[in-house]
């Protein structure tokens, strides 16, 4: 009981999750304007990989057995939320494909999304492959992987798994070292949709690299953390891509850093 509590999360605390995940305090949130990621790793305590991925595994079977609707960033959530654009893309790109959804879910932990927006797309034939670290791997193939649902170590593994149609990014890109060199190899794969969805943006012409610092109630951890400019990362991808597609998300979206305005957003790119 003790860990249903603690991991299955009343809504009125969905306030306050809000209020860390999207907006800055004197403690937790983003802070700084940093000139390399090497300068915020050497004040950062990095990732407590074990704790992180403990609680995503706690939170994700409380979904899975049916005491939680959803869970995101290690926080199990008792009613679904969900965003009405992305469902909408979704089913916009499974009608295009003969009602296959086949996708590719880089850096999508133990499947959230996935099990978030399933019971959603009722009649889609779903082939979702999730690209994570090595533990997360291990144990989504152990405890998660069904039909439809598959782990890999690596995007090249997941492409050699059969067709993939959509290469998916939530909130990926603001914790790579270097983005926008990623997105050039990512470019090279082809994928006929890239979705970049709750992507971080900043309204200003130079990325902004900050600390980002998580509350413990969550898990104990700081790291480096992007905001980007829009324009710079949409003319990266313009040069084989069109973008068919932007919103904001399922939650609250803008925030101050310091002087500077902030907000998350989707991107959804088509090859041309």
């Amino acid at each position: 009981m003790k860990n249903i509590i603690k991991f299955l999360v009343p809504d009125f605390i969905l306030k306050k999750y809000h209020a860390y995940r999207y907006t800055k305090n004197d403690a937790y949130g983003w802070s700084g304007d940093y000139s390399s990621w090497q300068e915020v790793m050497n004040i950062s305590t990095g990732y407590n990989a074990d704790e992180i991925f403990n609680r995503v595994d706690k939170g994700l079977t409380e979904v899975i057995n049916g005491r939680a609707a959803f869970e995101r960033d290690s926080v199990a959530f008792k009613e679904l939320i969900y965003s009405e654009d992305l469902l909408k893309l979704f089913k916009t790109i499974s009608n295009e494909h003969h009602n296959h959804l086949r996708l590719i879910d880089f850096g999508g932990a133990l499947g959230s999304i996935y099990y978030q927006y399933r019971k959603l797309l009722s009649g889609v034939v779903i082939n979702w492959s999730v690209v994570e670290q090595g533990e997360f791997v291990r144990i989504g193939i152990q405890k998660y992987s069904n039909q439809e649902i598959n782990f890999f170590y690596t995007i090249d593994e997941a492409l050699n798994s059969g067709k993939q149609d959509v290469l998916f990014m939530s909130s990926v890109l603001a914790y790579l070292p270097d983005p926008e060199s990623f997105l050039k190899q990512m470019i090279e794969y082809k994928i006929k949709y890239i979705v970049l969805y709750r992507t971080a943006f900043v309204q200003r012409e130079k990325p902004l690299l900050t600390l980002q610092q998580v509350p413990p109630e969550f898990y104990n951890a700081s790291y480096p953390a992007w905001f980007f400019n829009e324009k710079k990362i949409k003319s990266i991808l313009e040069q084989y891509y069109t973008m068919v597609d932007s919103f904001d998300g399922d939650i609250e979206t803008t925030l101050k850093v310091g002087k500077n305005d902030c907000y998350w957003k989707c991107l959804v790119f088509k090859l041309k």
